[in-house]
């Protein structure tokens, strides 16, 4: 569906942007970085390599992301390898992240838990390497939100599309971000 509504965009002639193209899956790019690449750096180019975005938005915290960011803006190209070996990395990790869709879990859930943003502060926190803004922001969650102890998360779990094991990560981000 995503796919189809980017087509359609890109037919009428409207412009995309693109955020948060590095996914947010804990394990770094191993396989990448013995090339001397990042995975943010690899997000980019798989990123900018599909025509029909025309904006990436990305995250520059210091001088070393915004060199690395400039460097693969020129050179934004990806060799085979790297389109096969970011294919298995996406294959590895599709079920360790949230793509934000809290409107179909968070009805699964016994009393309202913000799946949605307790995961993407989990993101913050372990793919962004931004533990203090994630812990700020969980700890802004009204308390009831962010019970996650004792909670039965399987209805959630059965209503994601992605099969993510919801109630295992809200409790990895529960111990994290609390």
């Amino acid at each position: 569906a995503l796919q189809a509504a980017l087509d359609k965009c890109s037919k009428a002639g409207i412009g995309l942007v693109a955020m948060k193209t590095g996914k947010g899956a804990v394990p770094r790019f191993e396989e990448f970085q013995t090339e001397g690449l990042s995975g943010p750096v690899v997000s980019l180019k798989a990123t900018w390599a599909d025509e029909r975005i025309h904006v990436v938005v990305s995250k520059m915290a210091n001088l070393k992301q915004l060199e690395e960011n400039a460097t693969t803006a020129k050179n934004h190209q990806m060799s085979q390898g790297e389109w096969e070996t970011l294919e298995r990395y996406a294959m590895a990790t599709d079920h360790l992240y949230c793509r934000g869709c809290g409107d179909v879990c968070e009805p699964g859930c016994e009393n309202t838990v913000a799946i949605a943003d307790i995961l993407r502060y989990k993101m913050y926190y372990e793919s962004y390497g931004d533990r203090r803004r994630a812990r700020e922001l969980f700890a802004e969650l009204p308390a009831e939100v962010r019970a996650i102890a004792g909670r039965d998360f399987r209805a959630s779990e059965a209503a994601c599309p992605h099969r993510l094991p919801i109630g295992e990560l809200l409790a990895e981000a529960a111990r994290q971000l609390a």
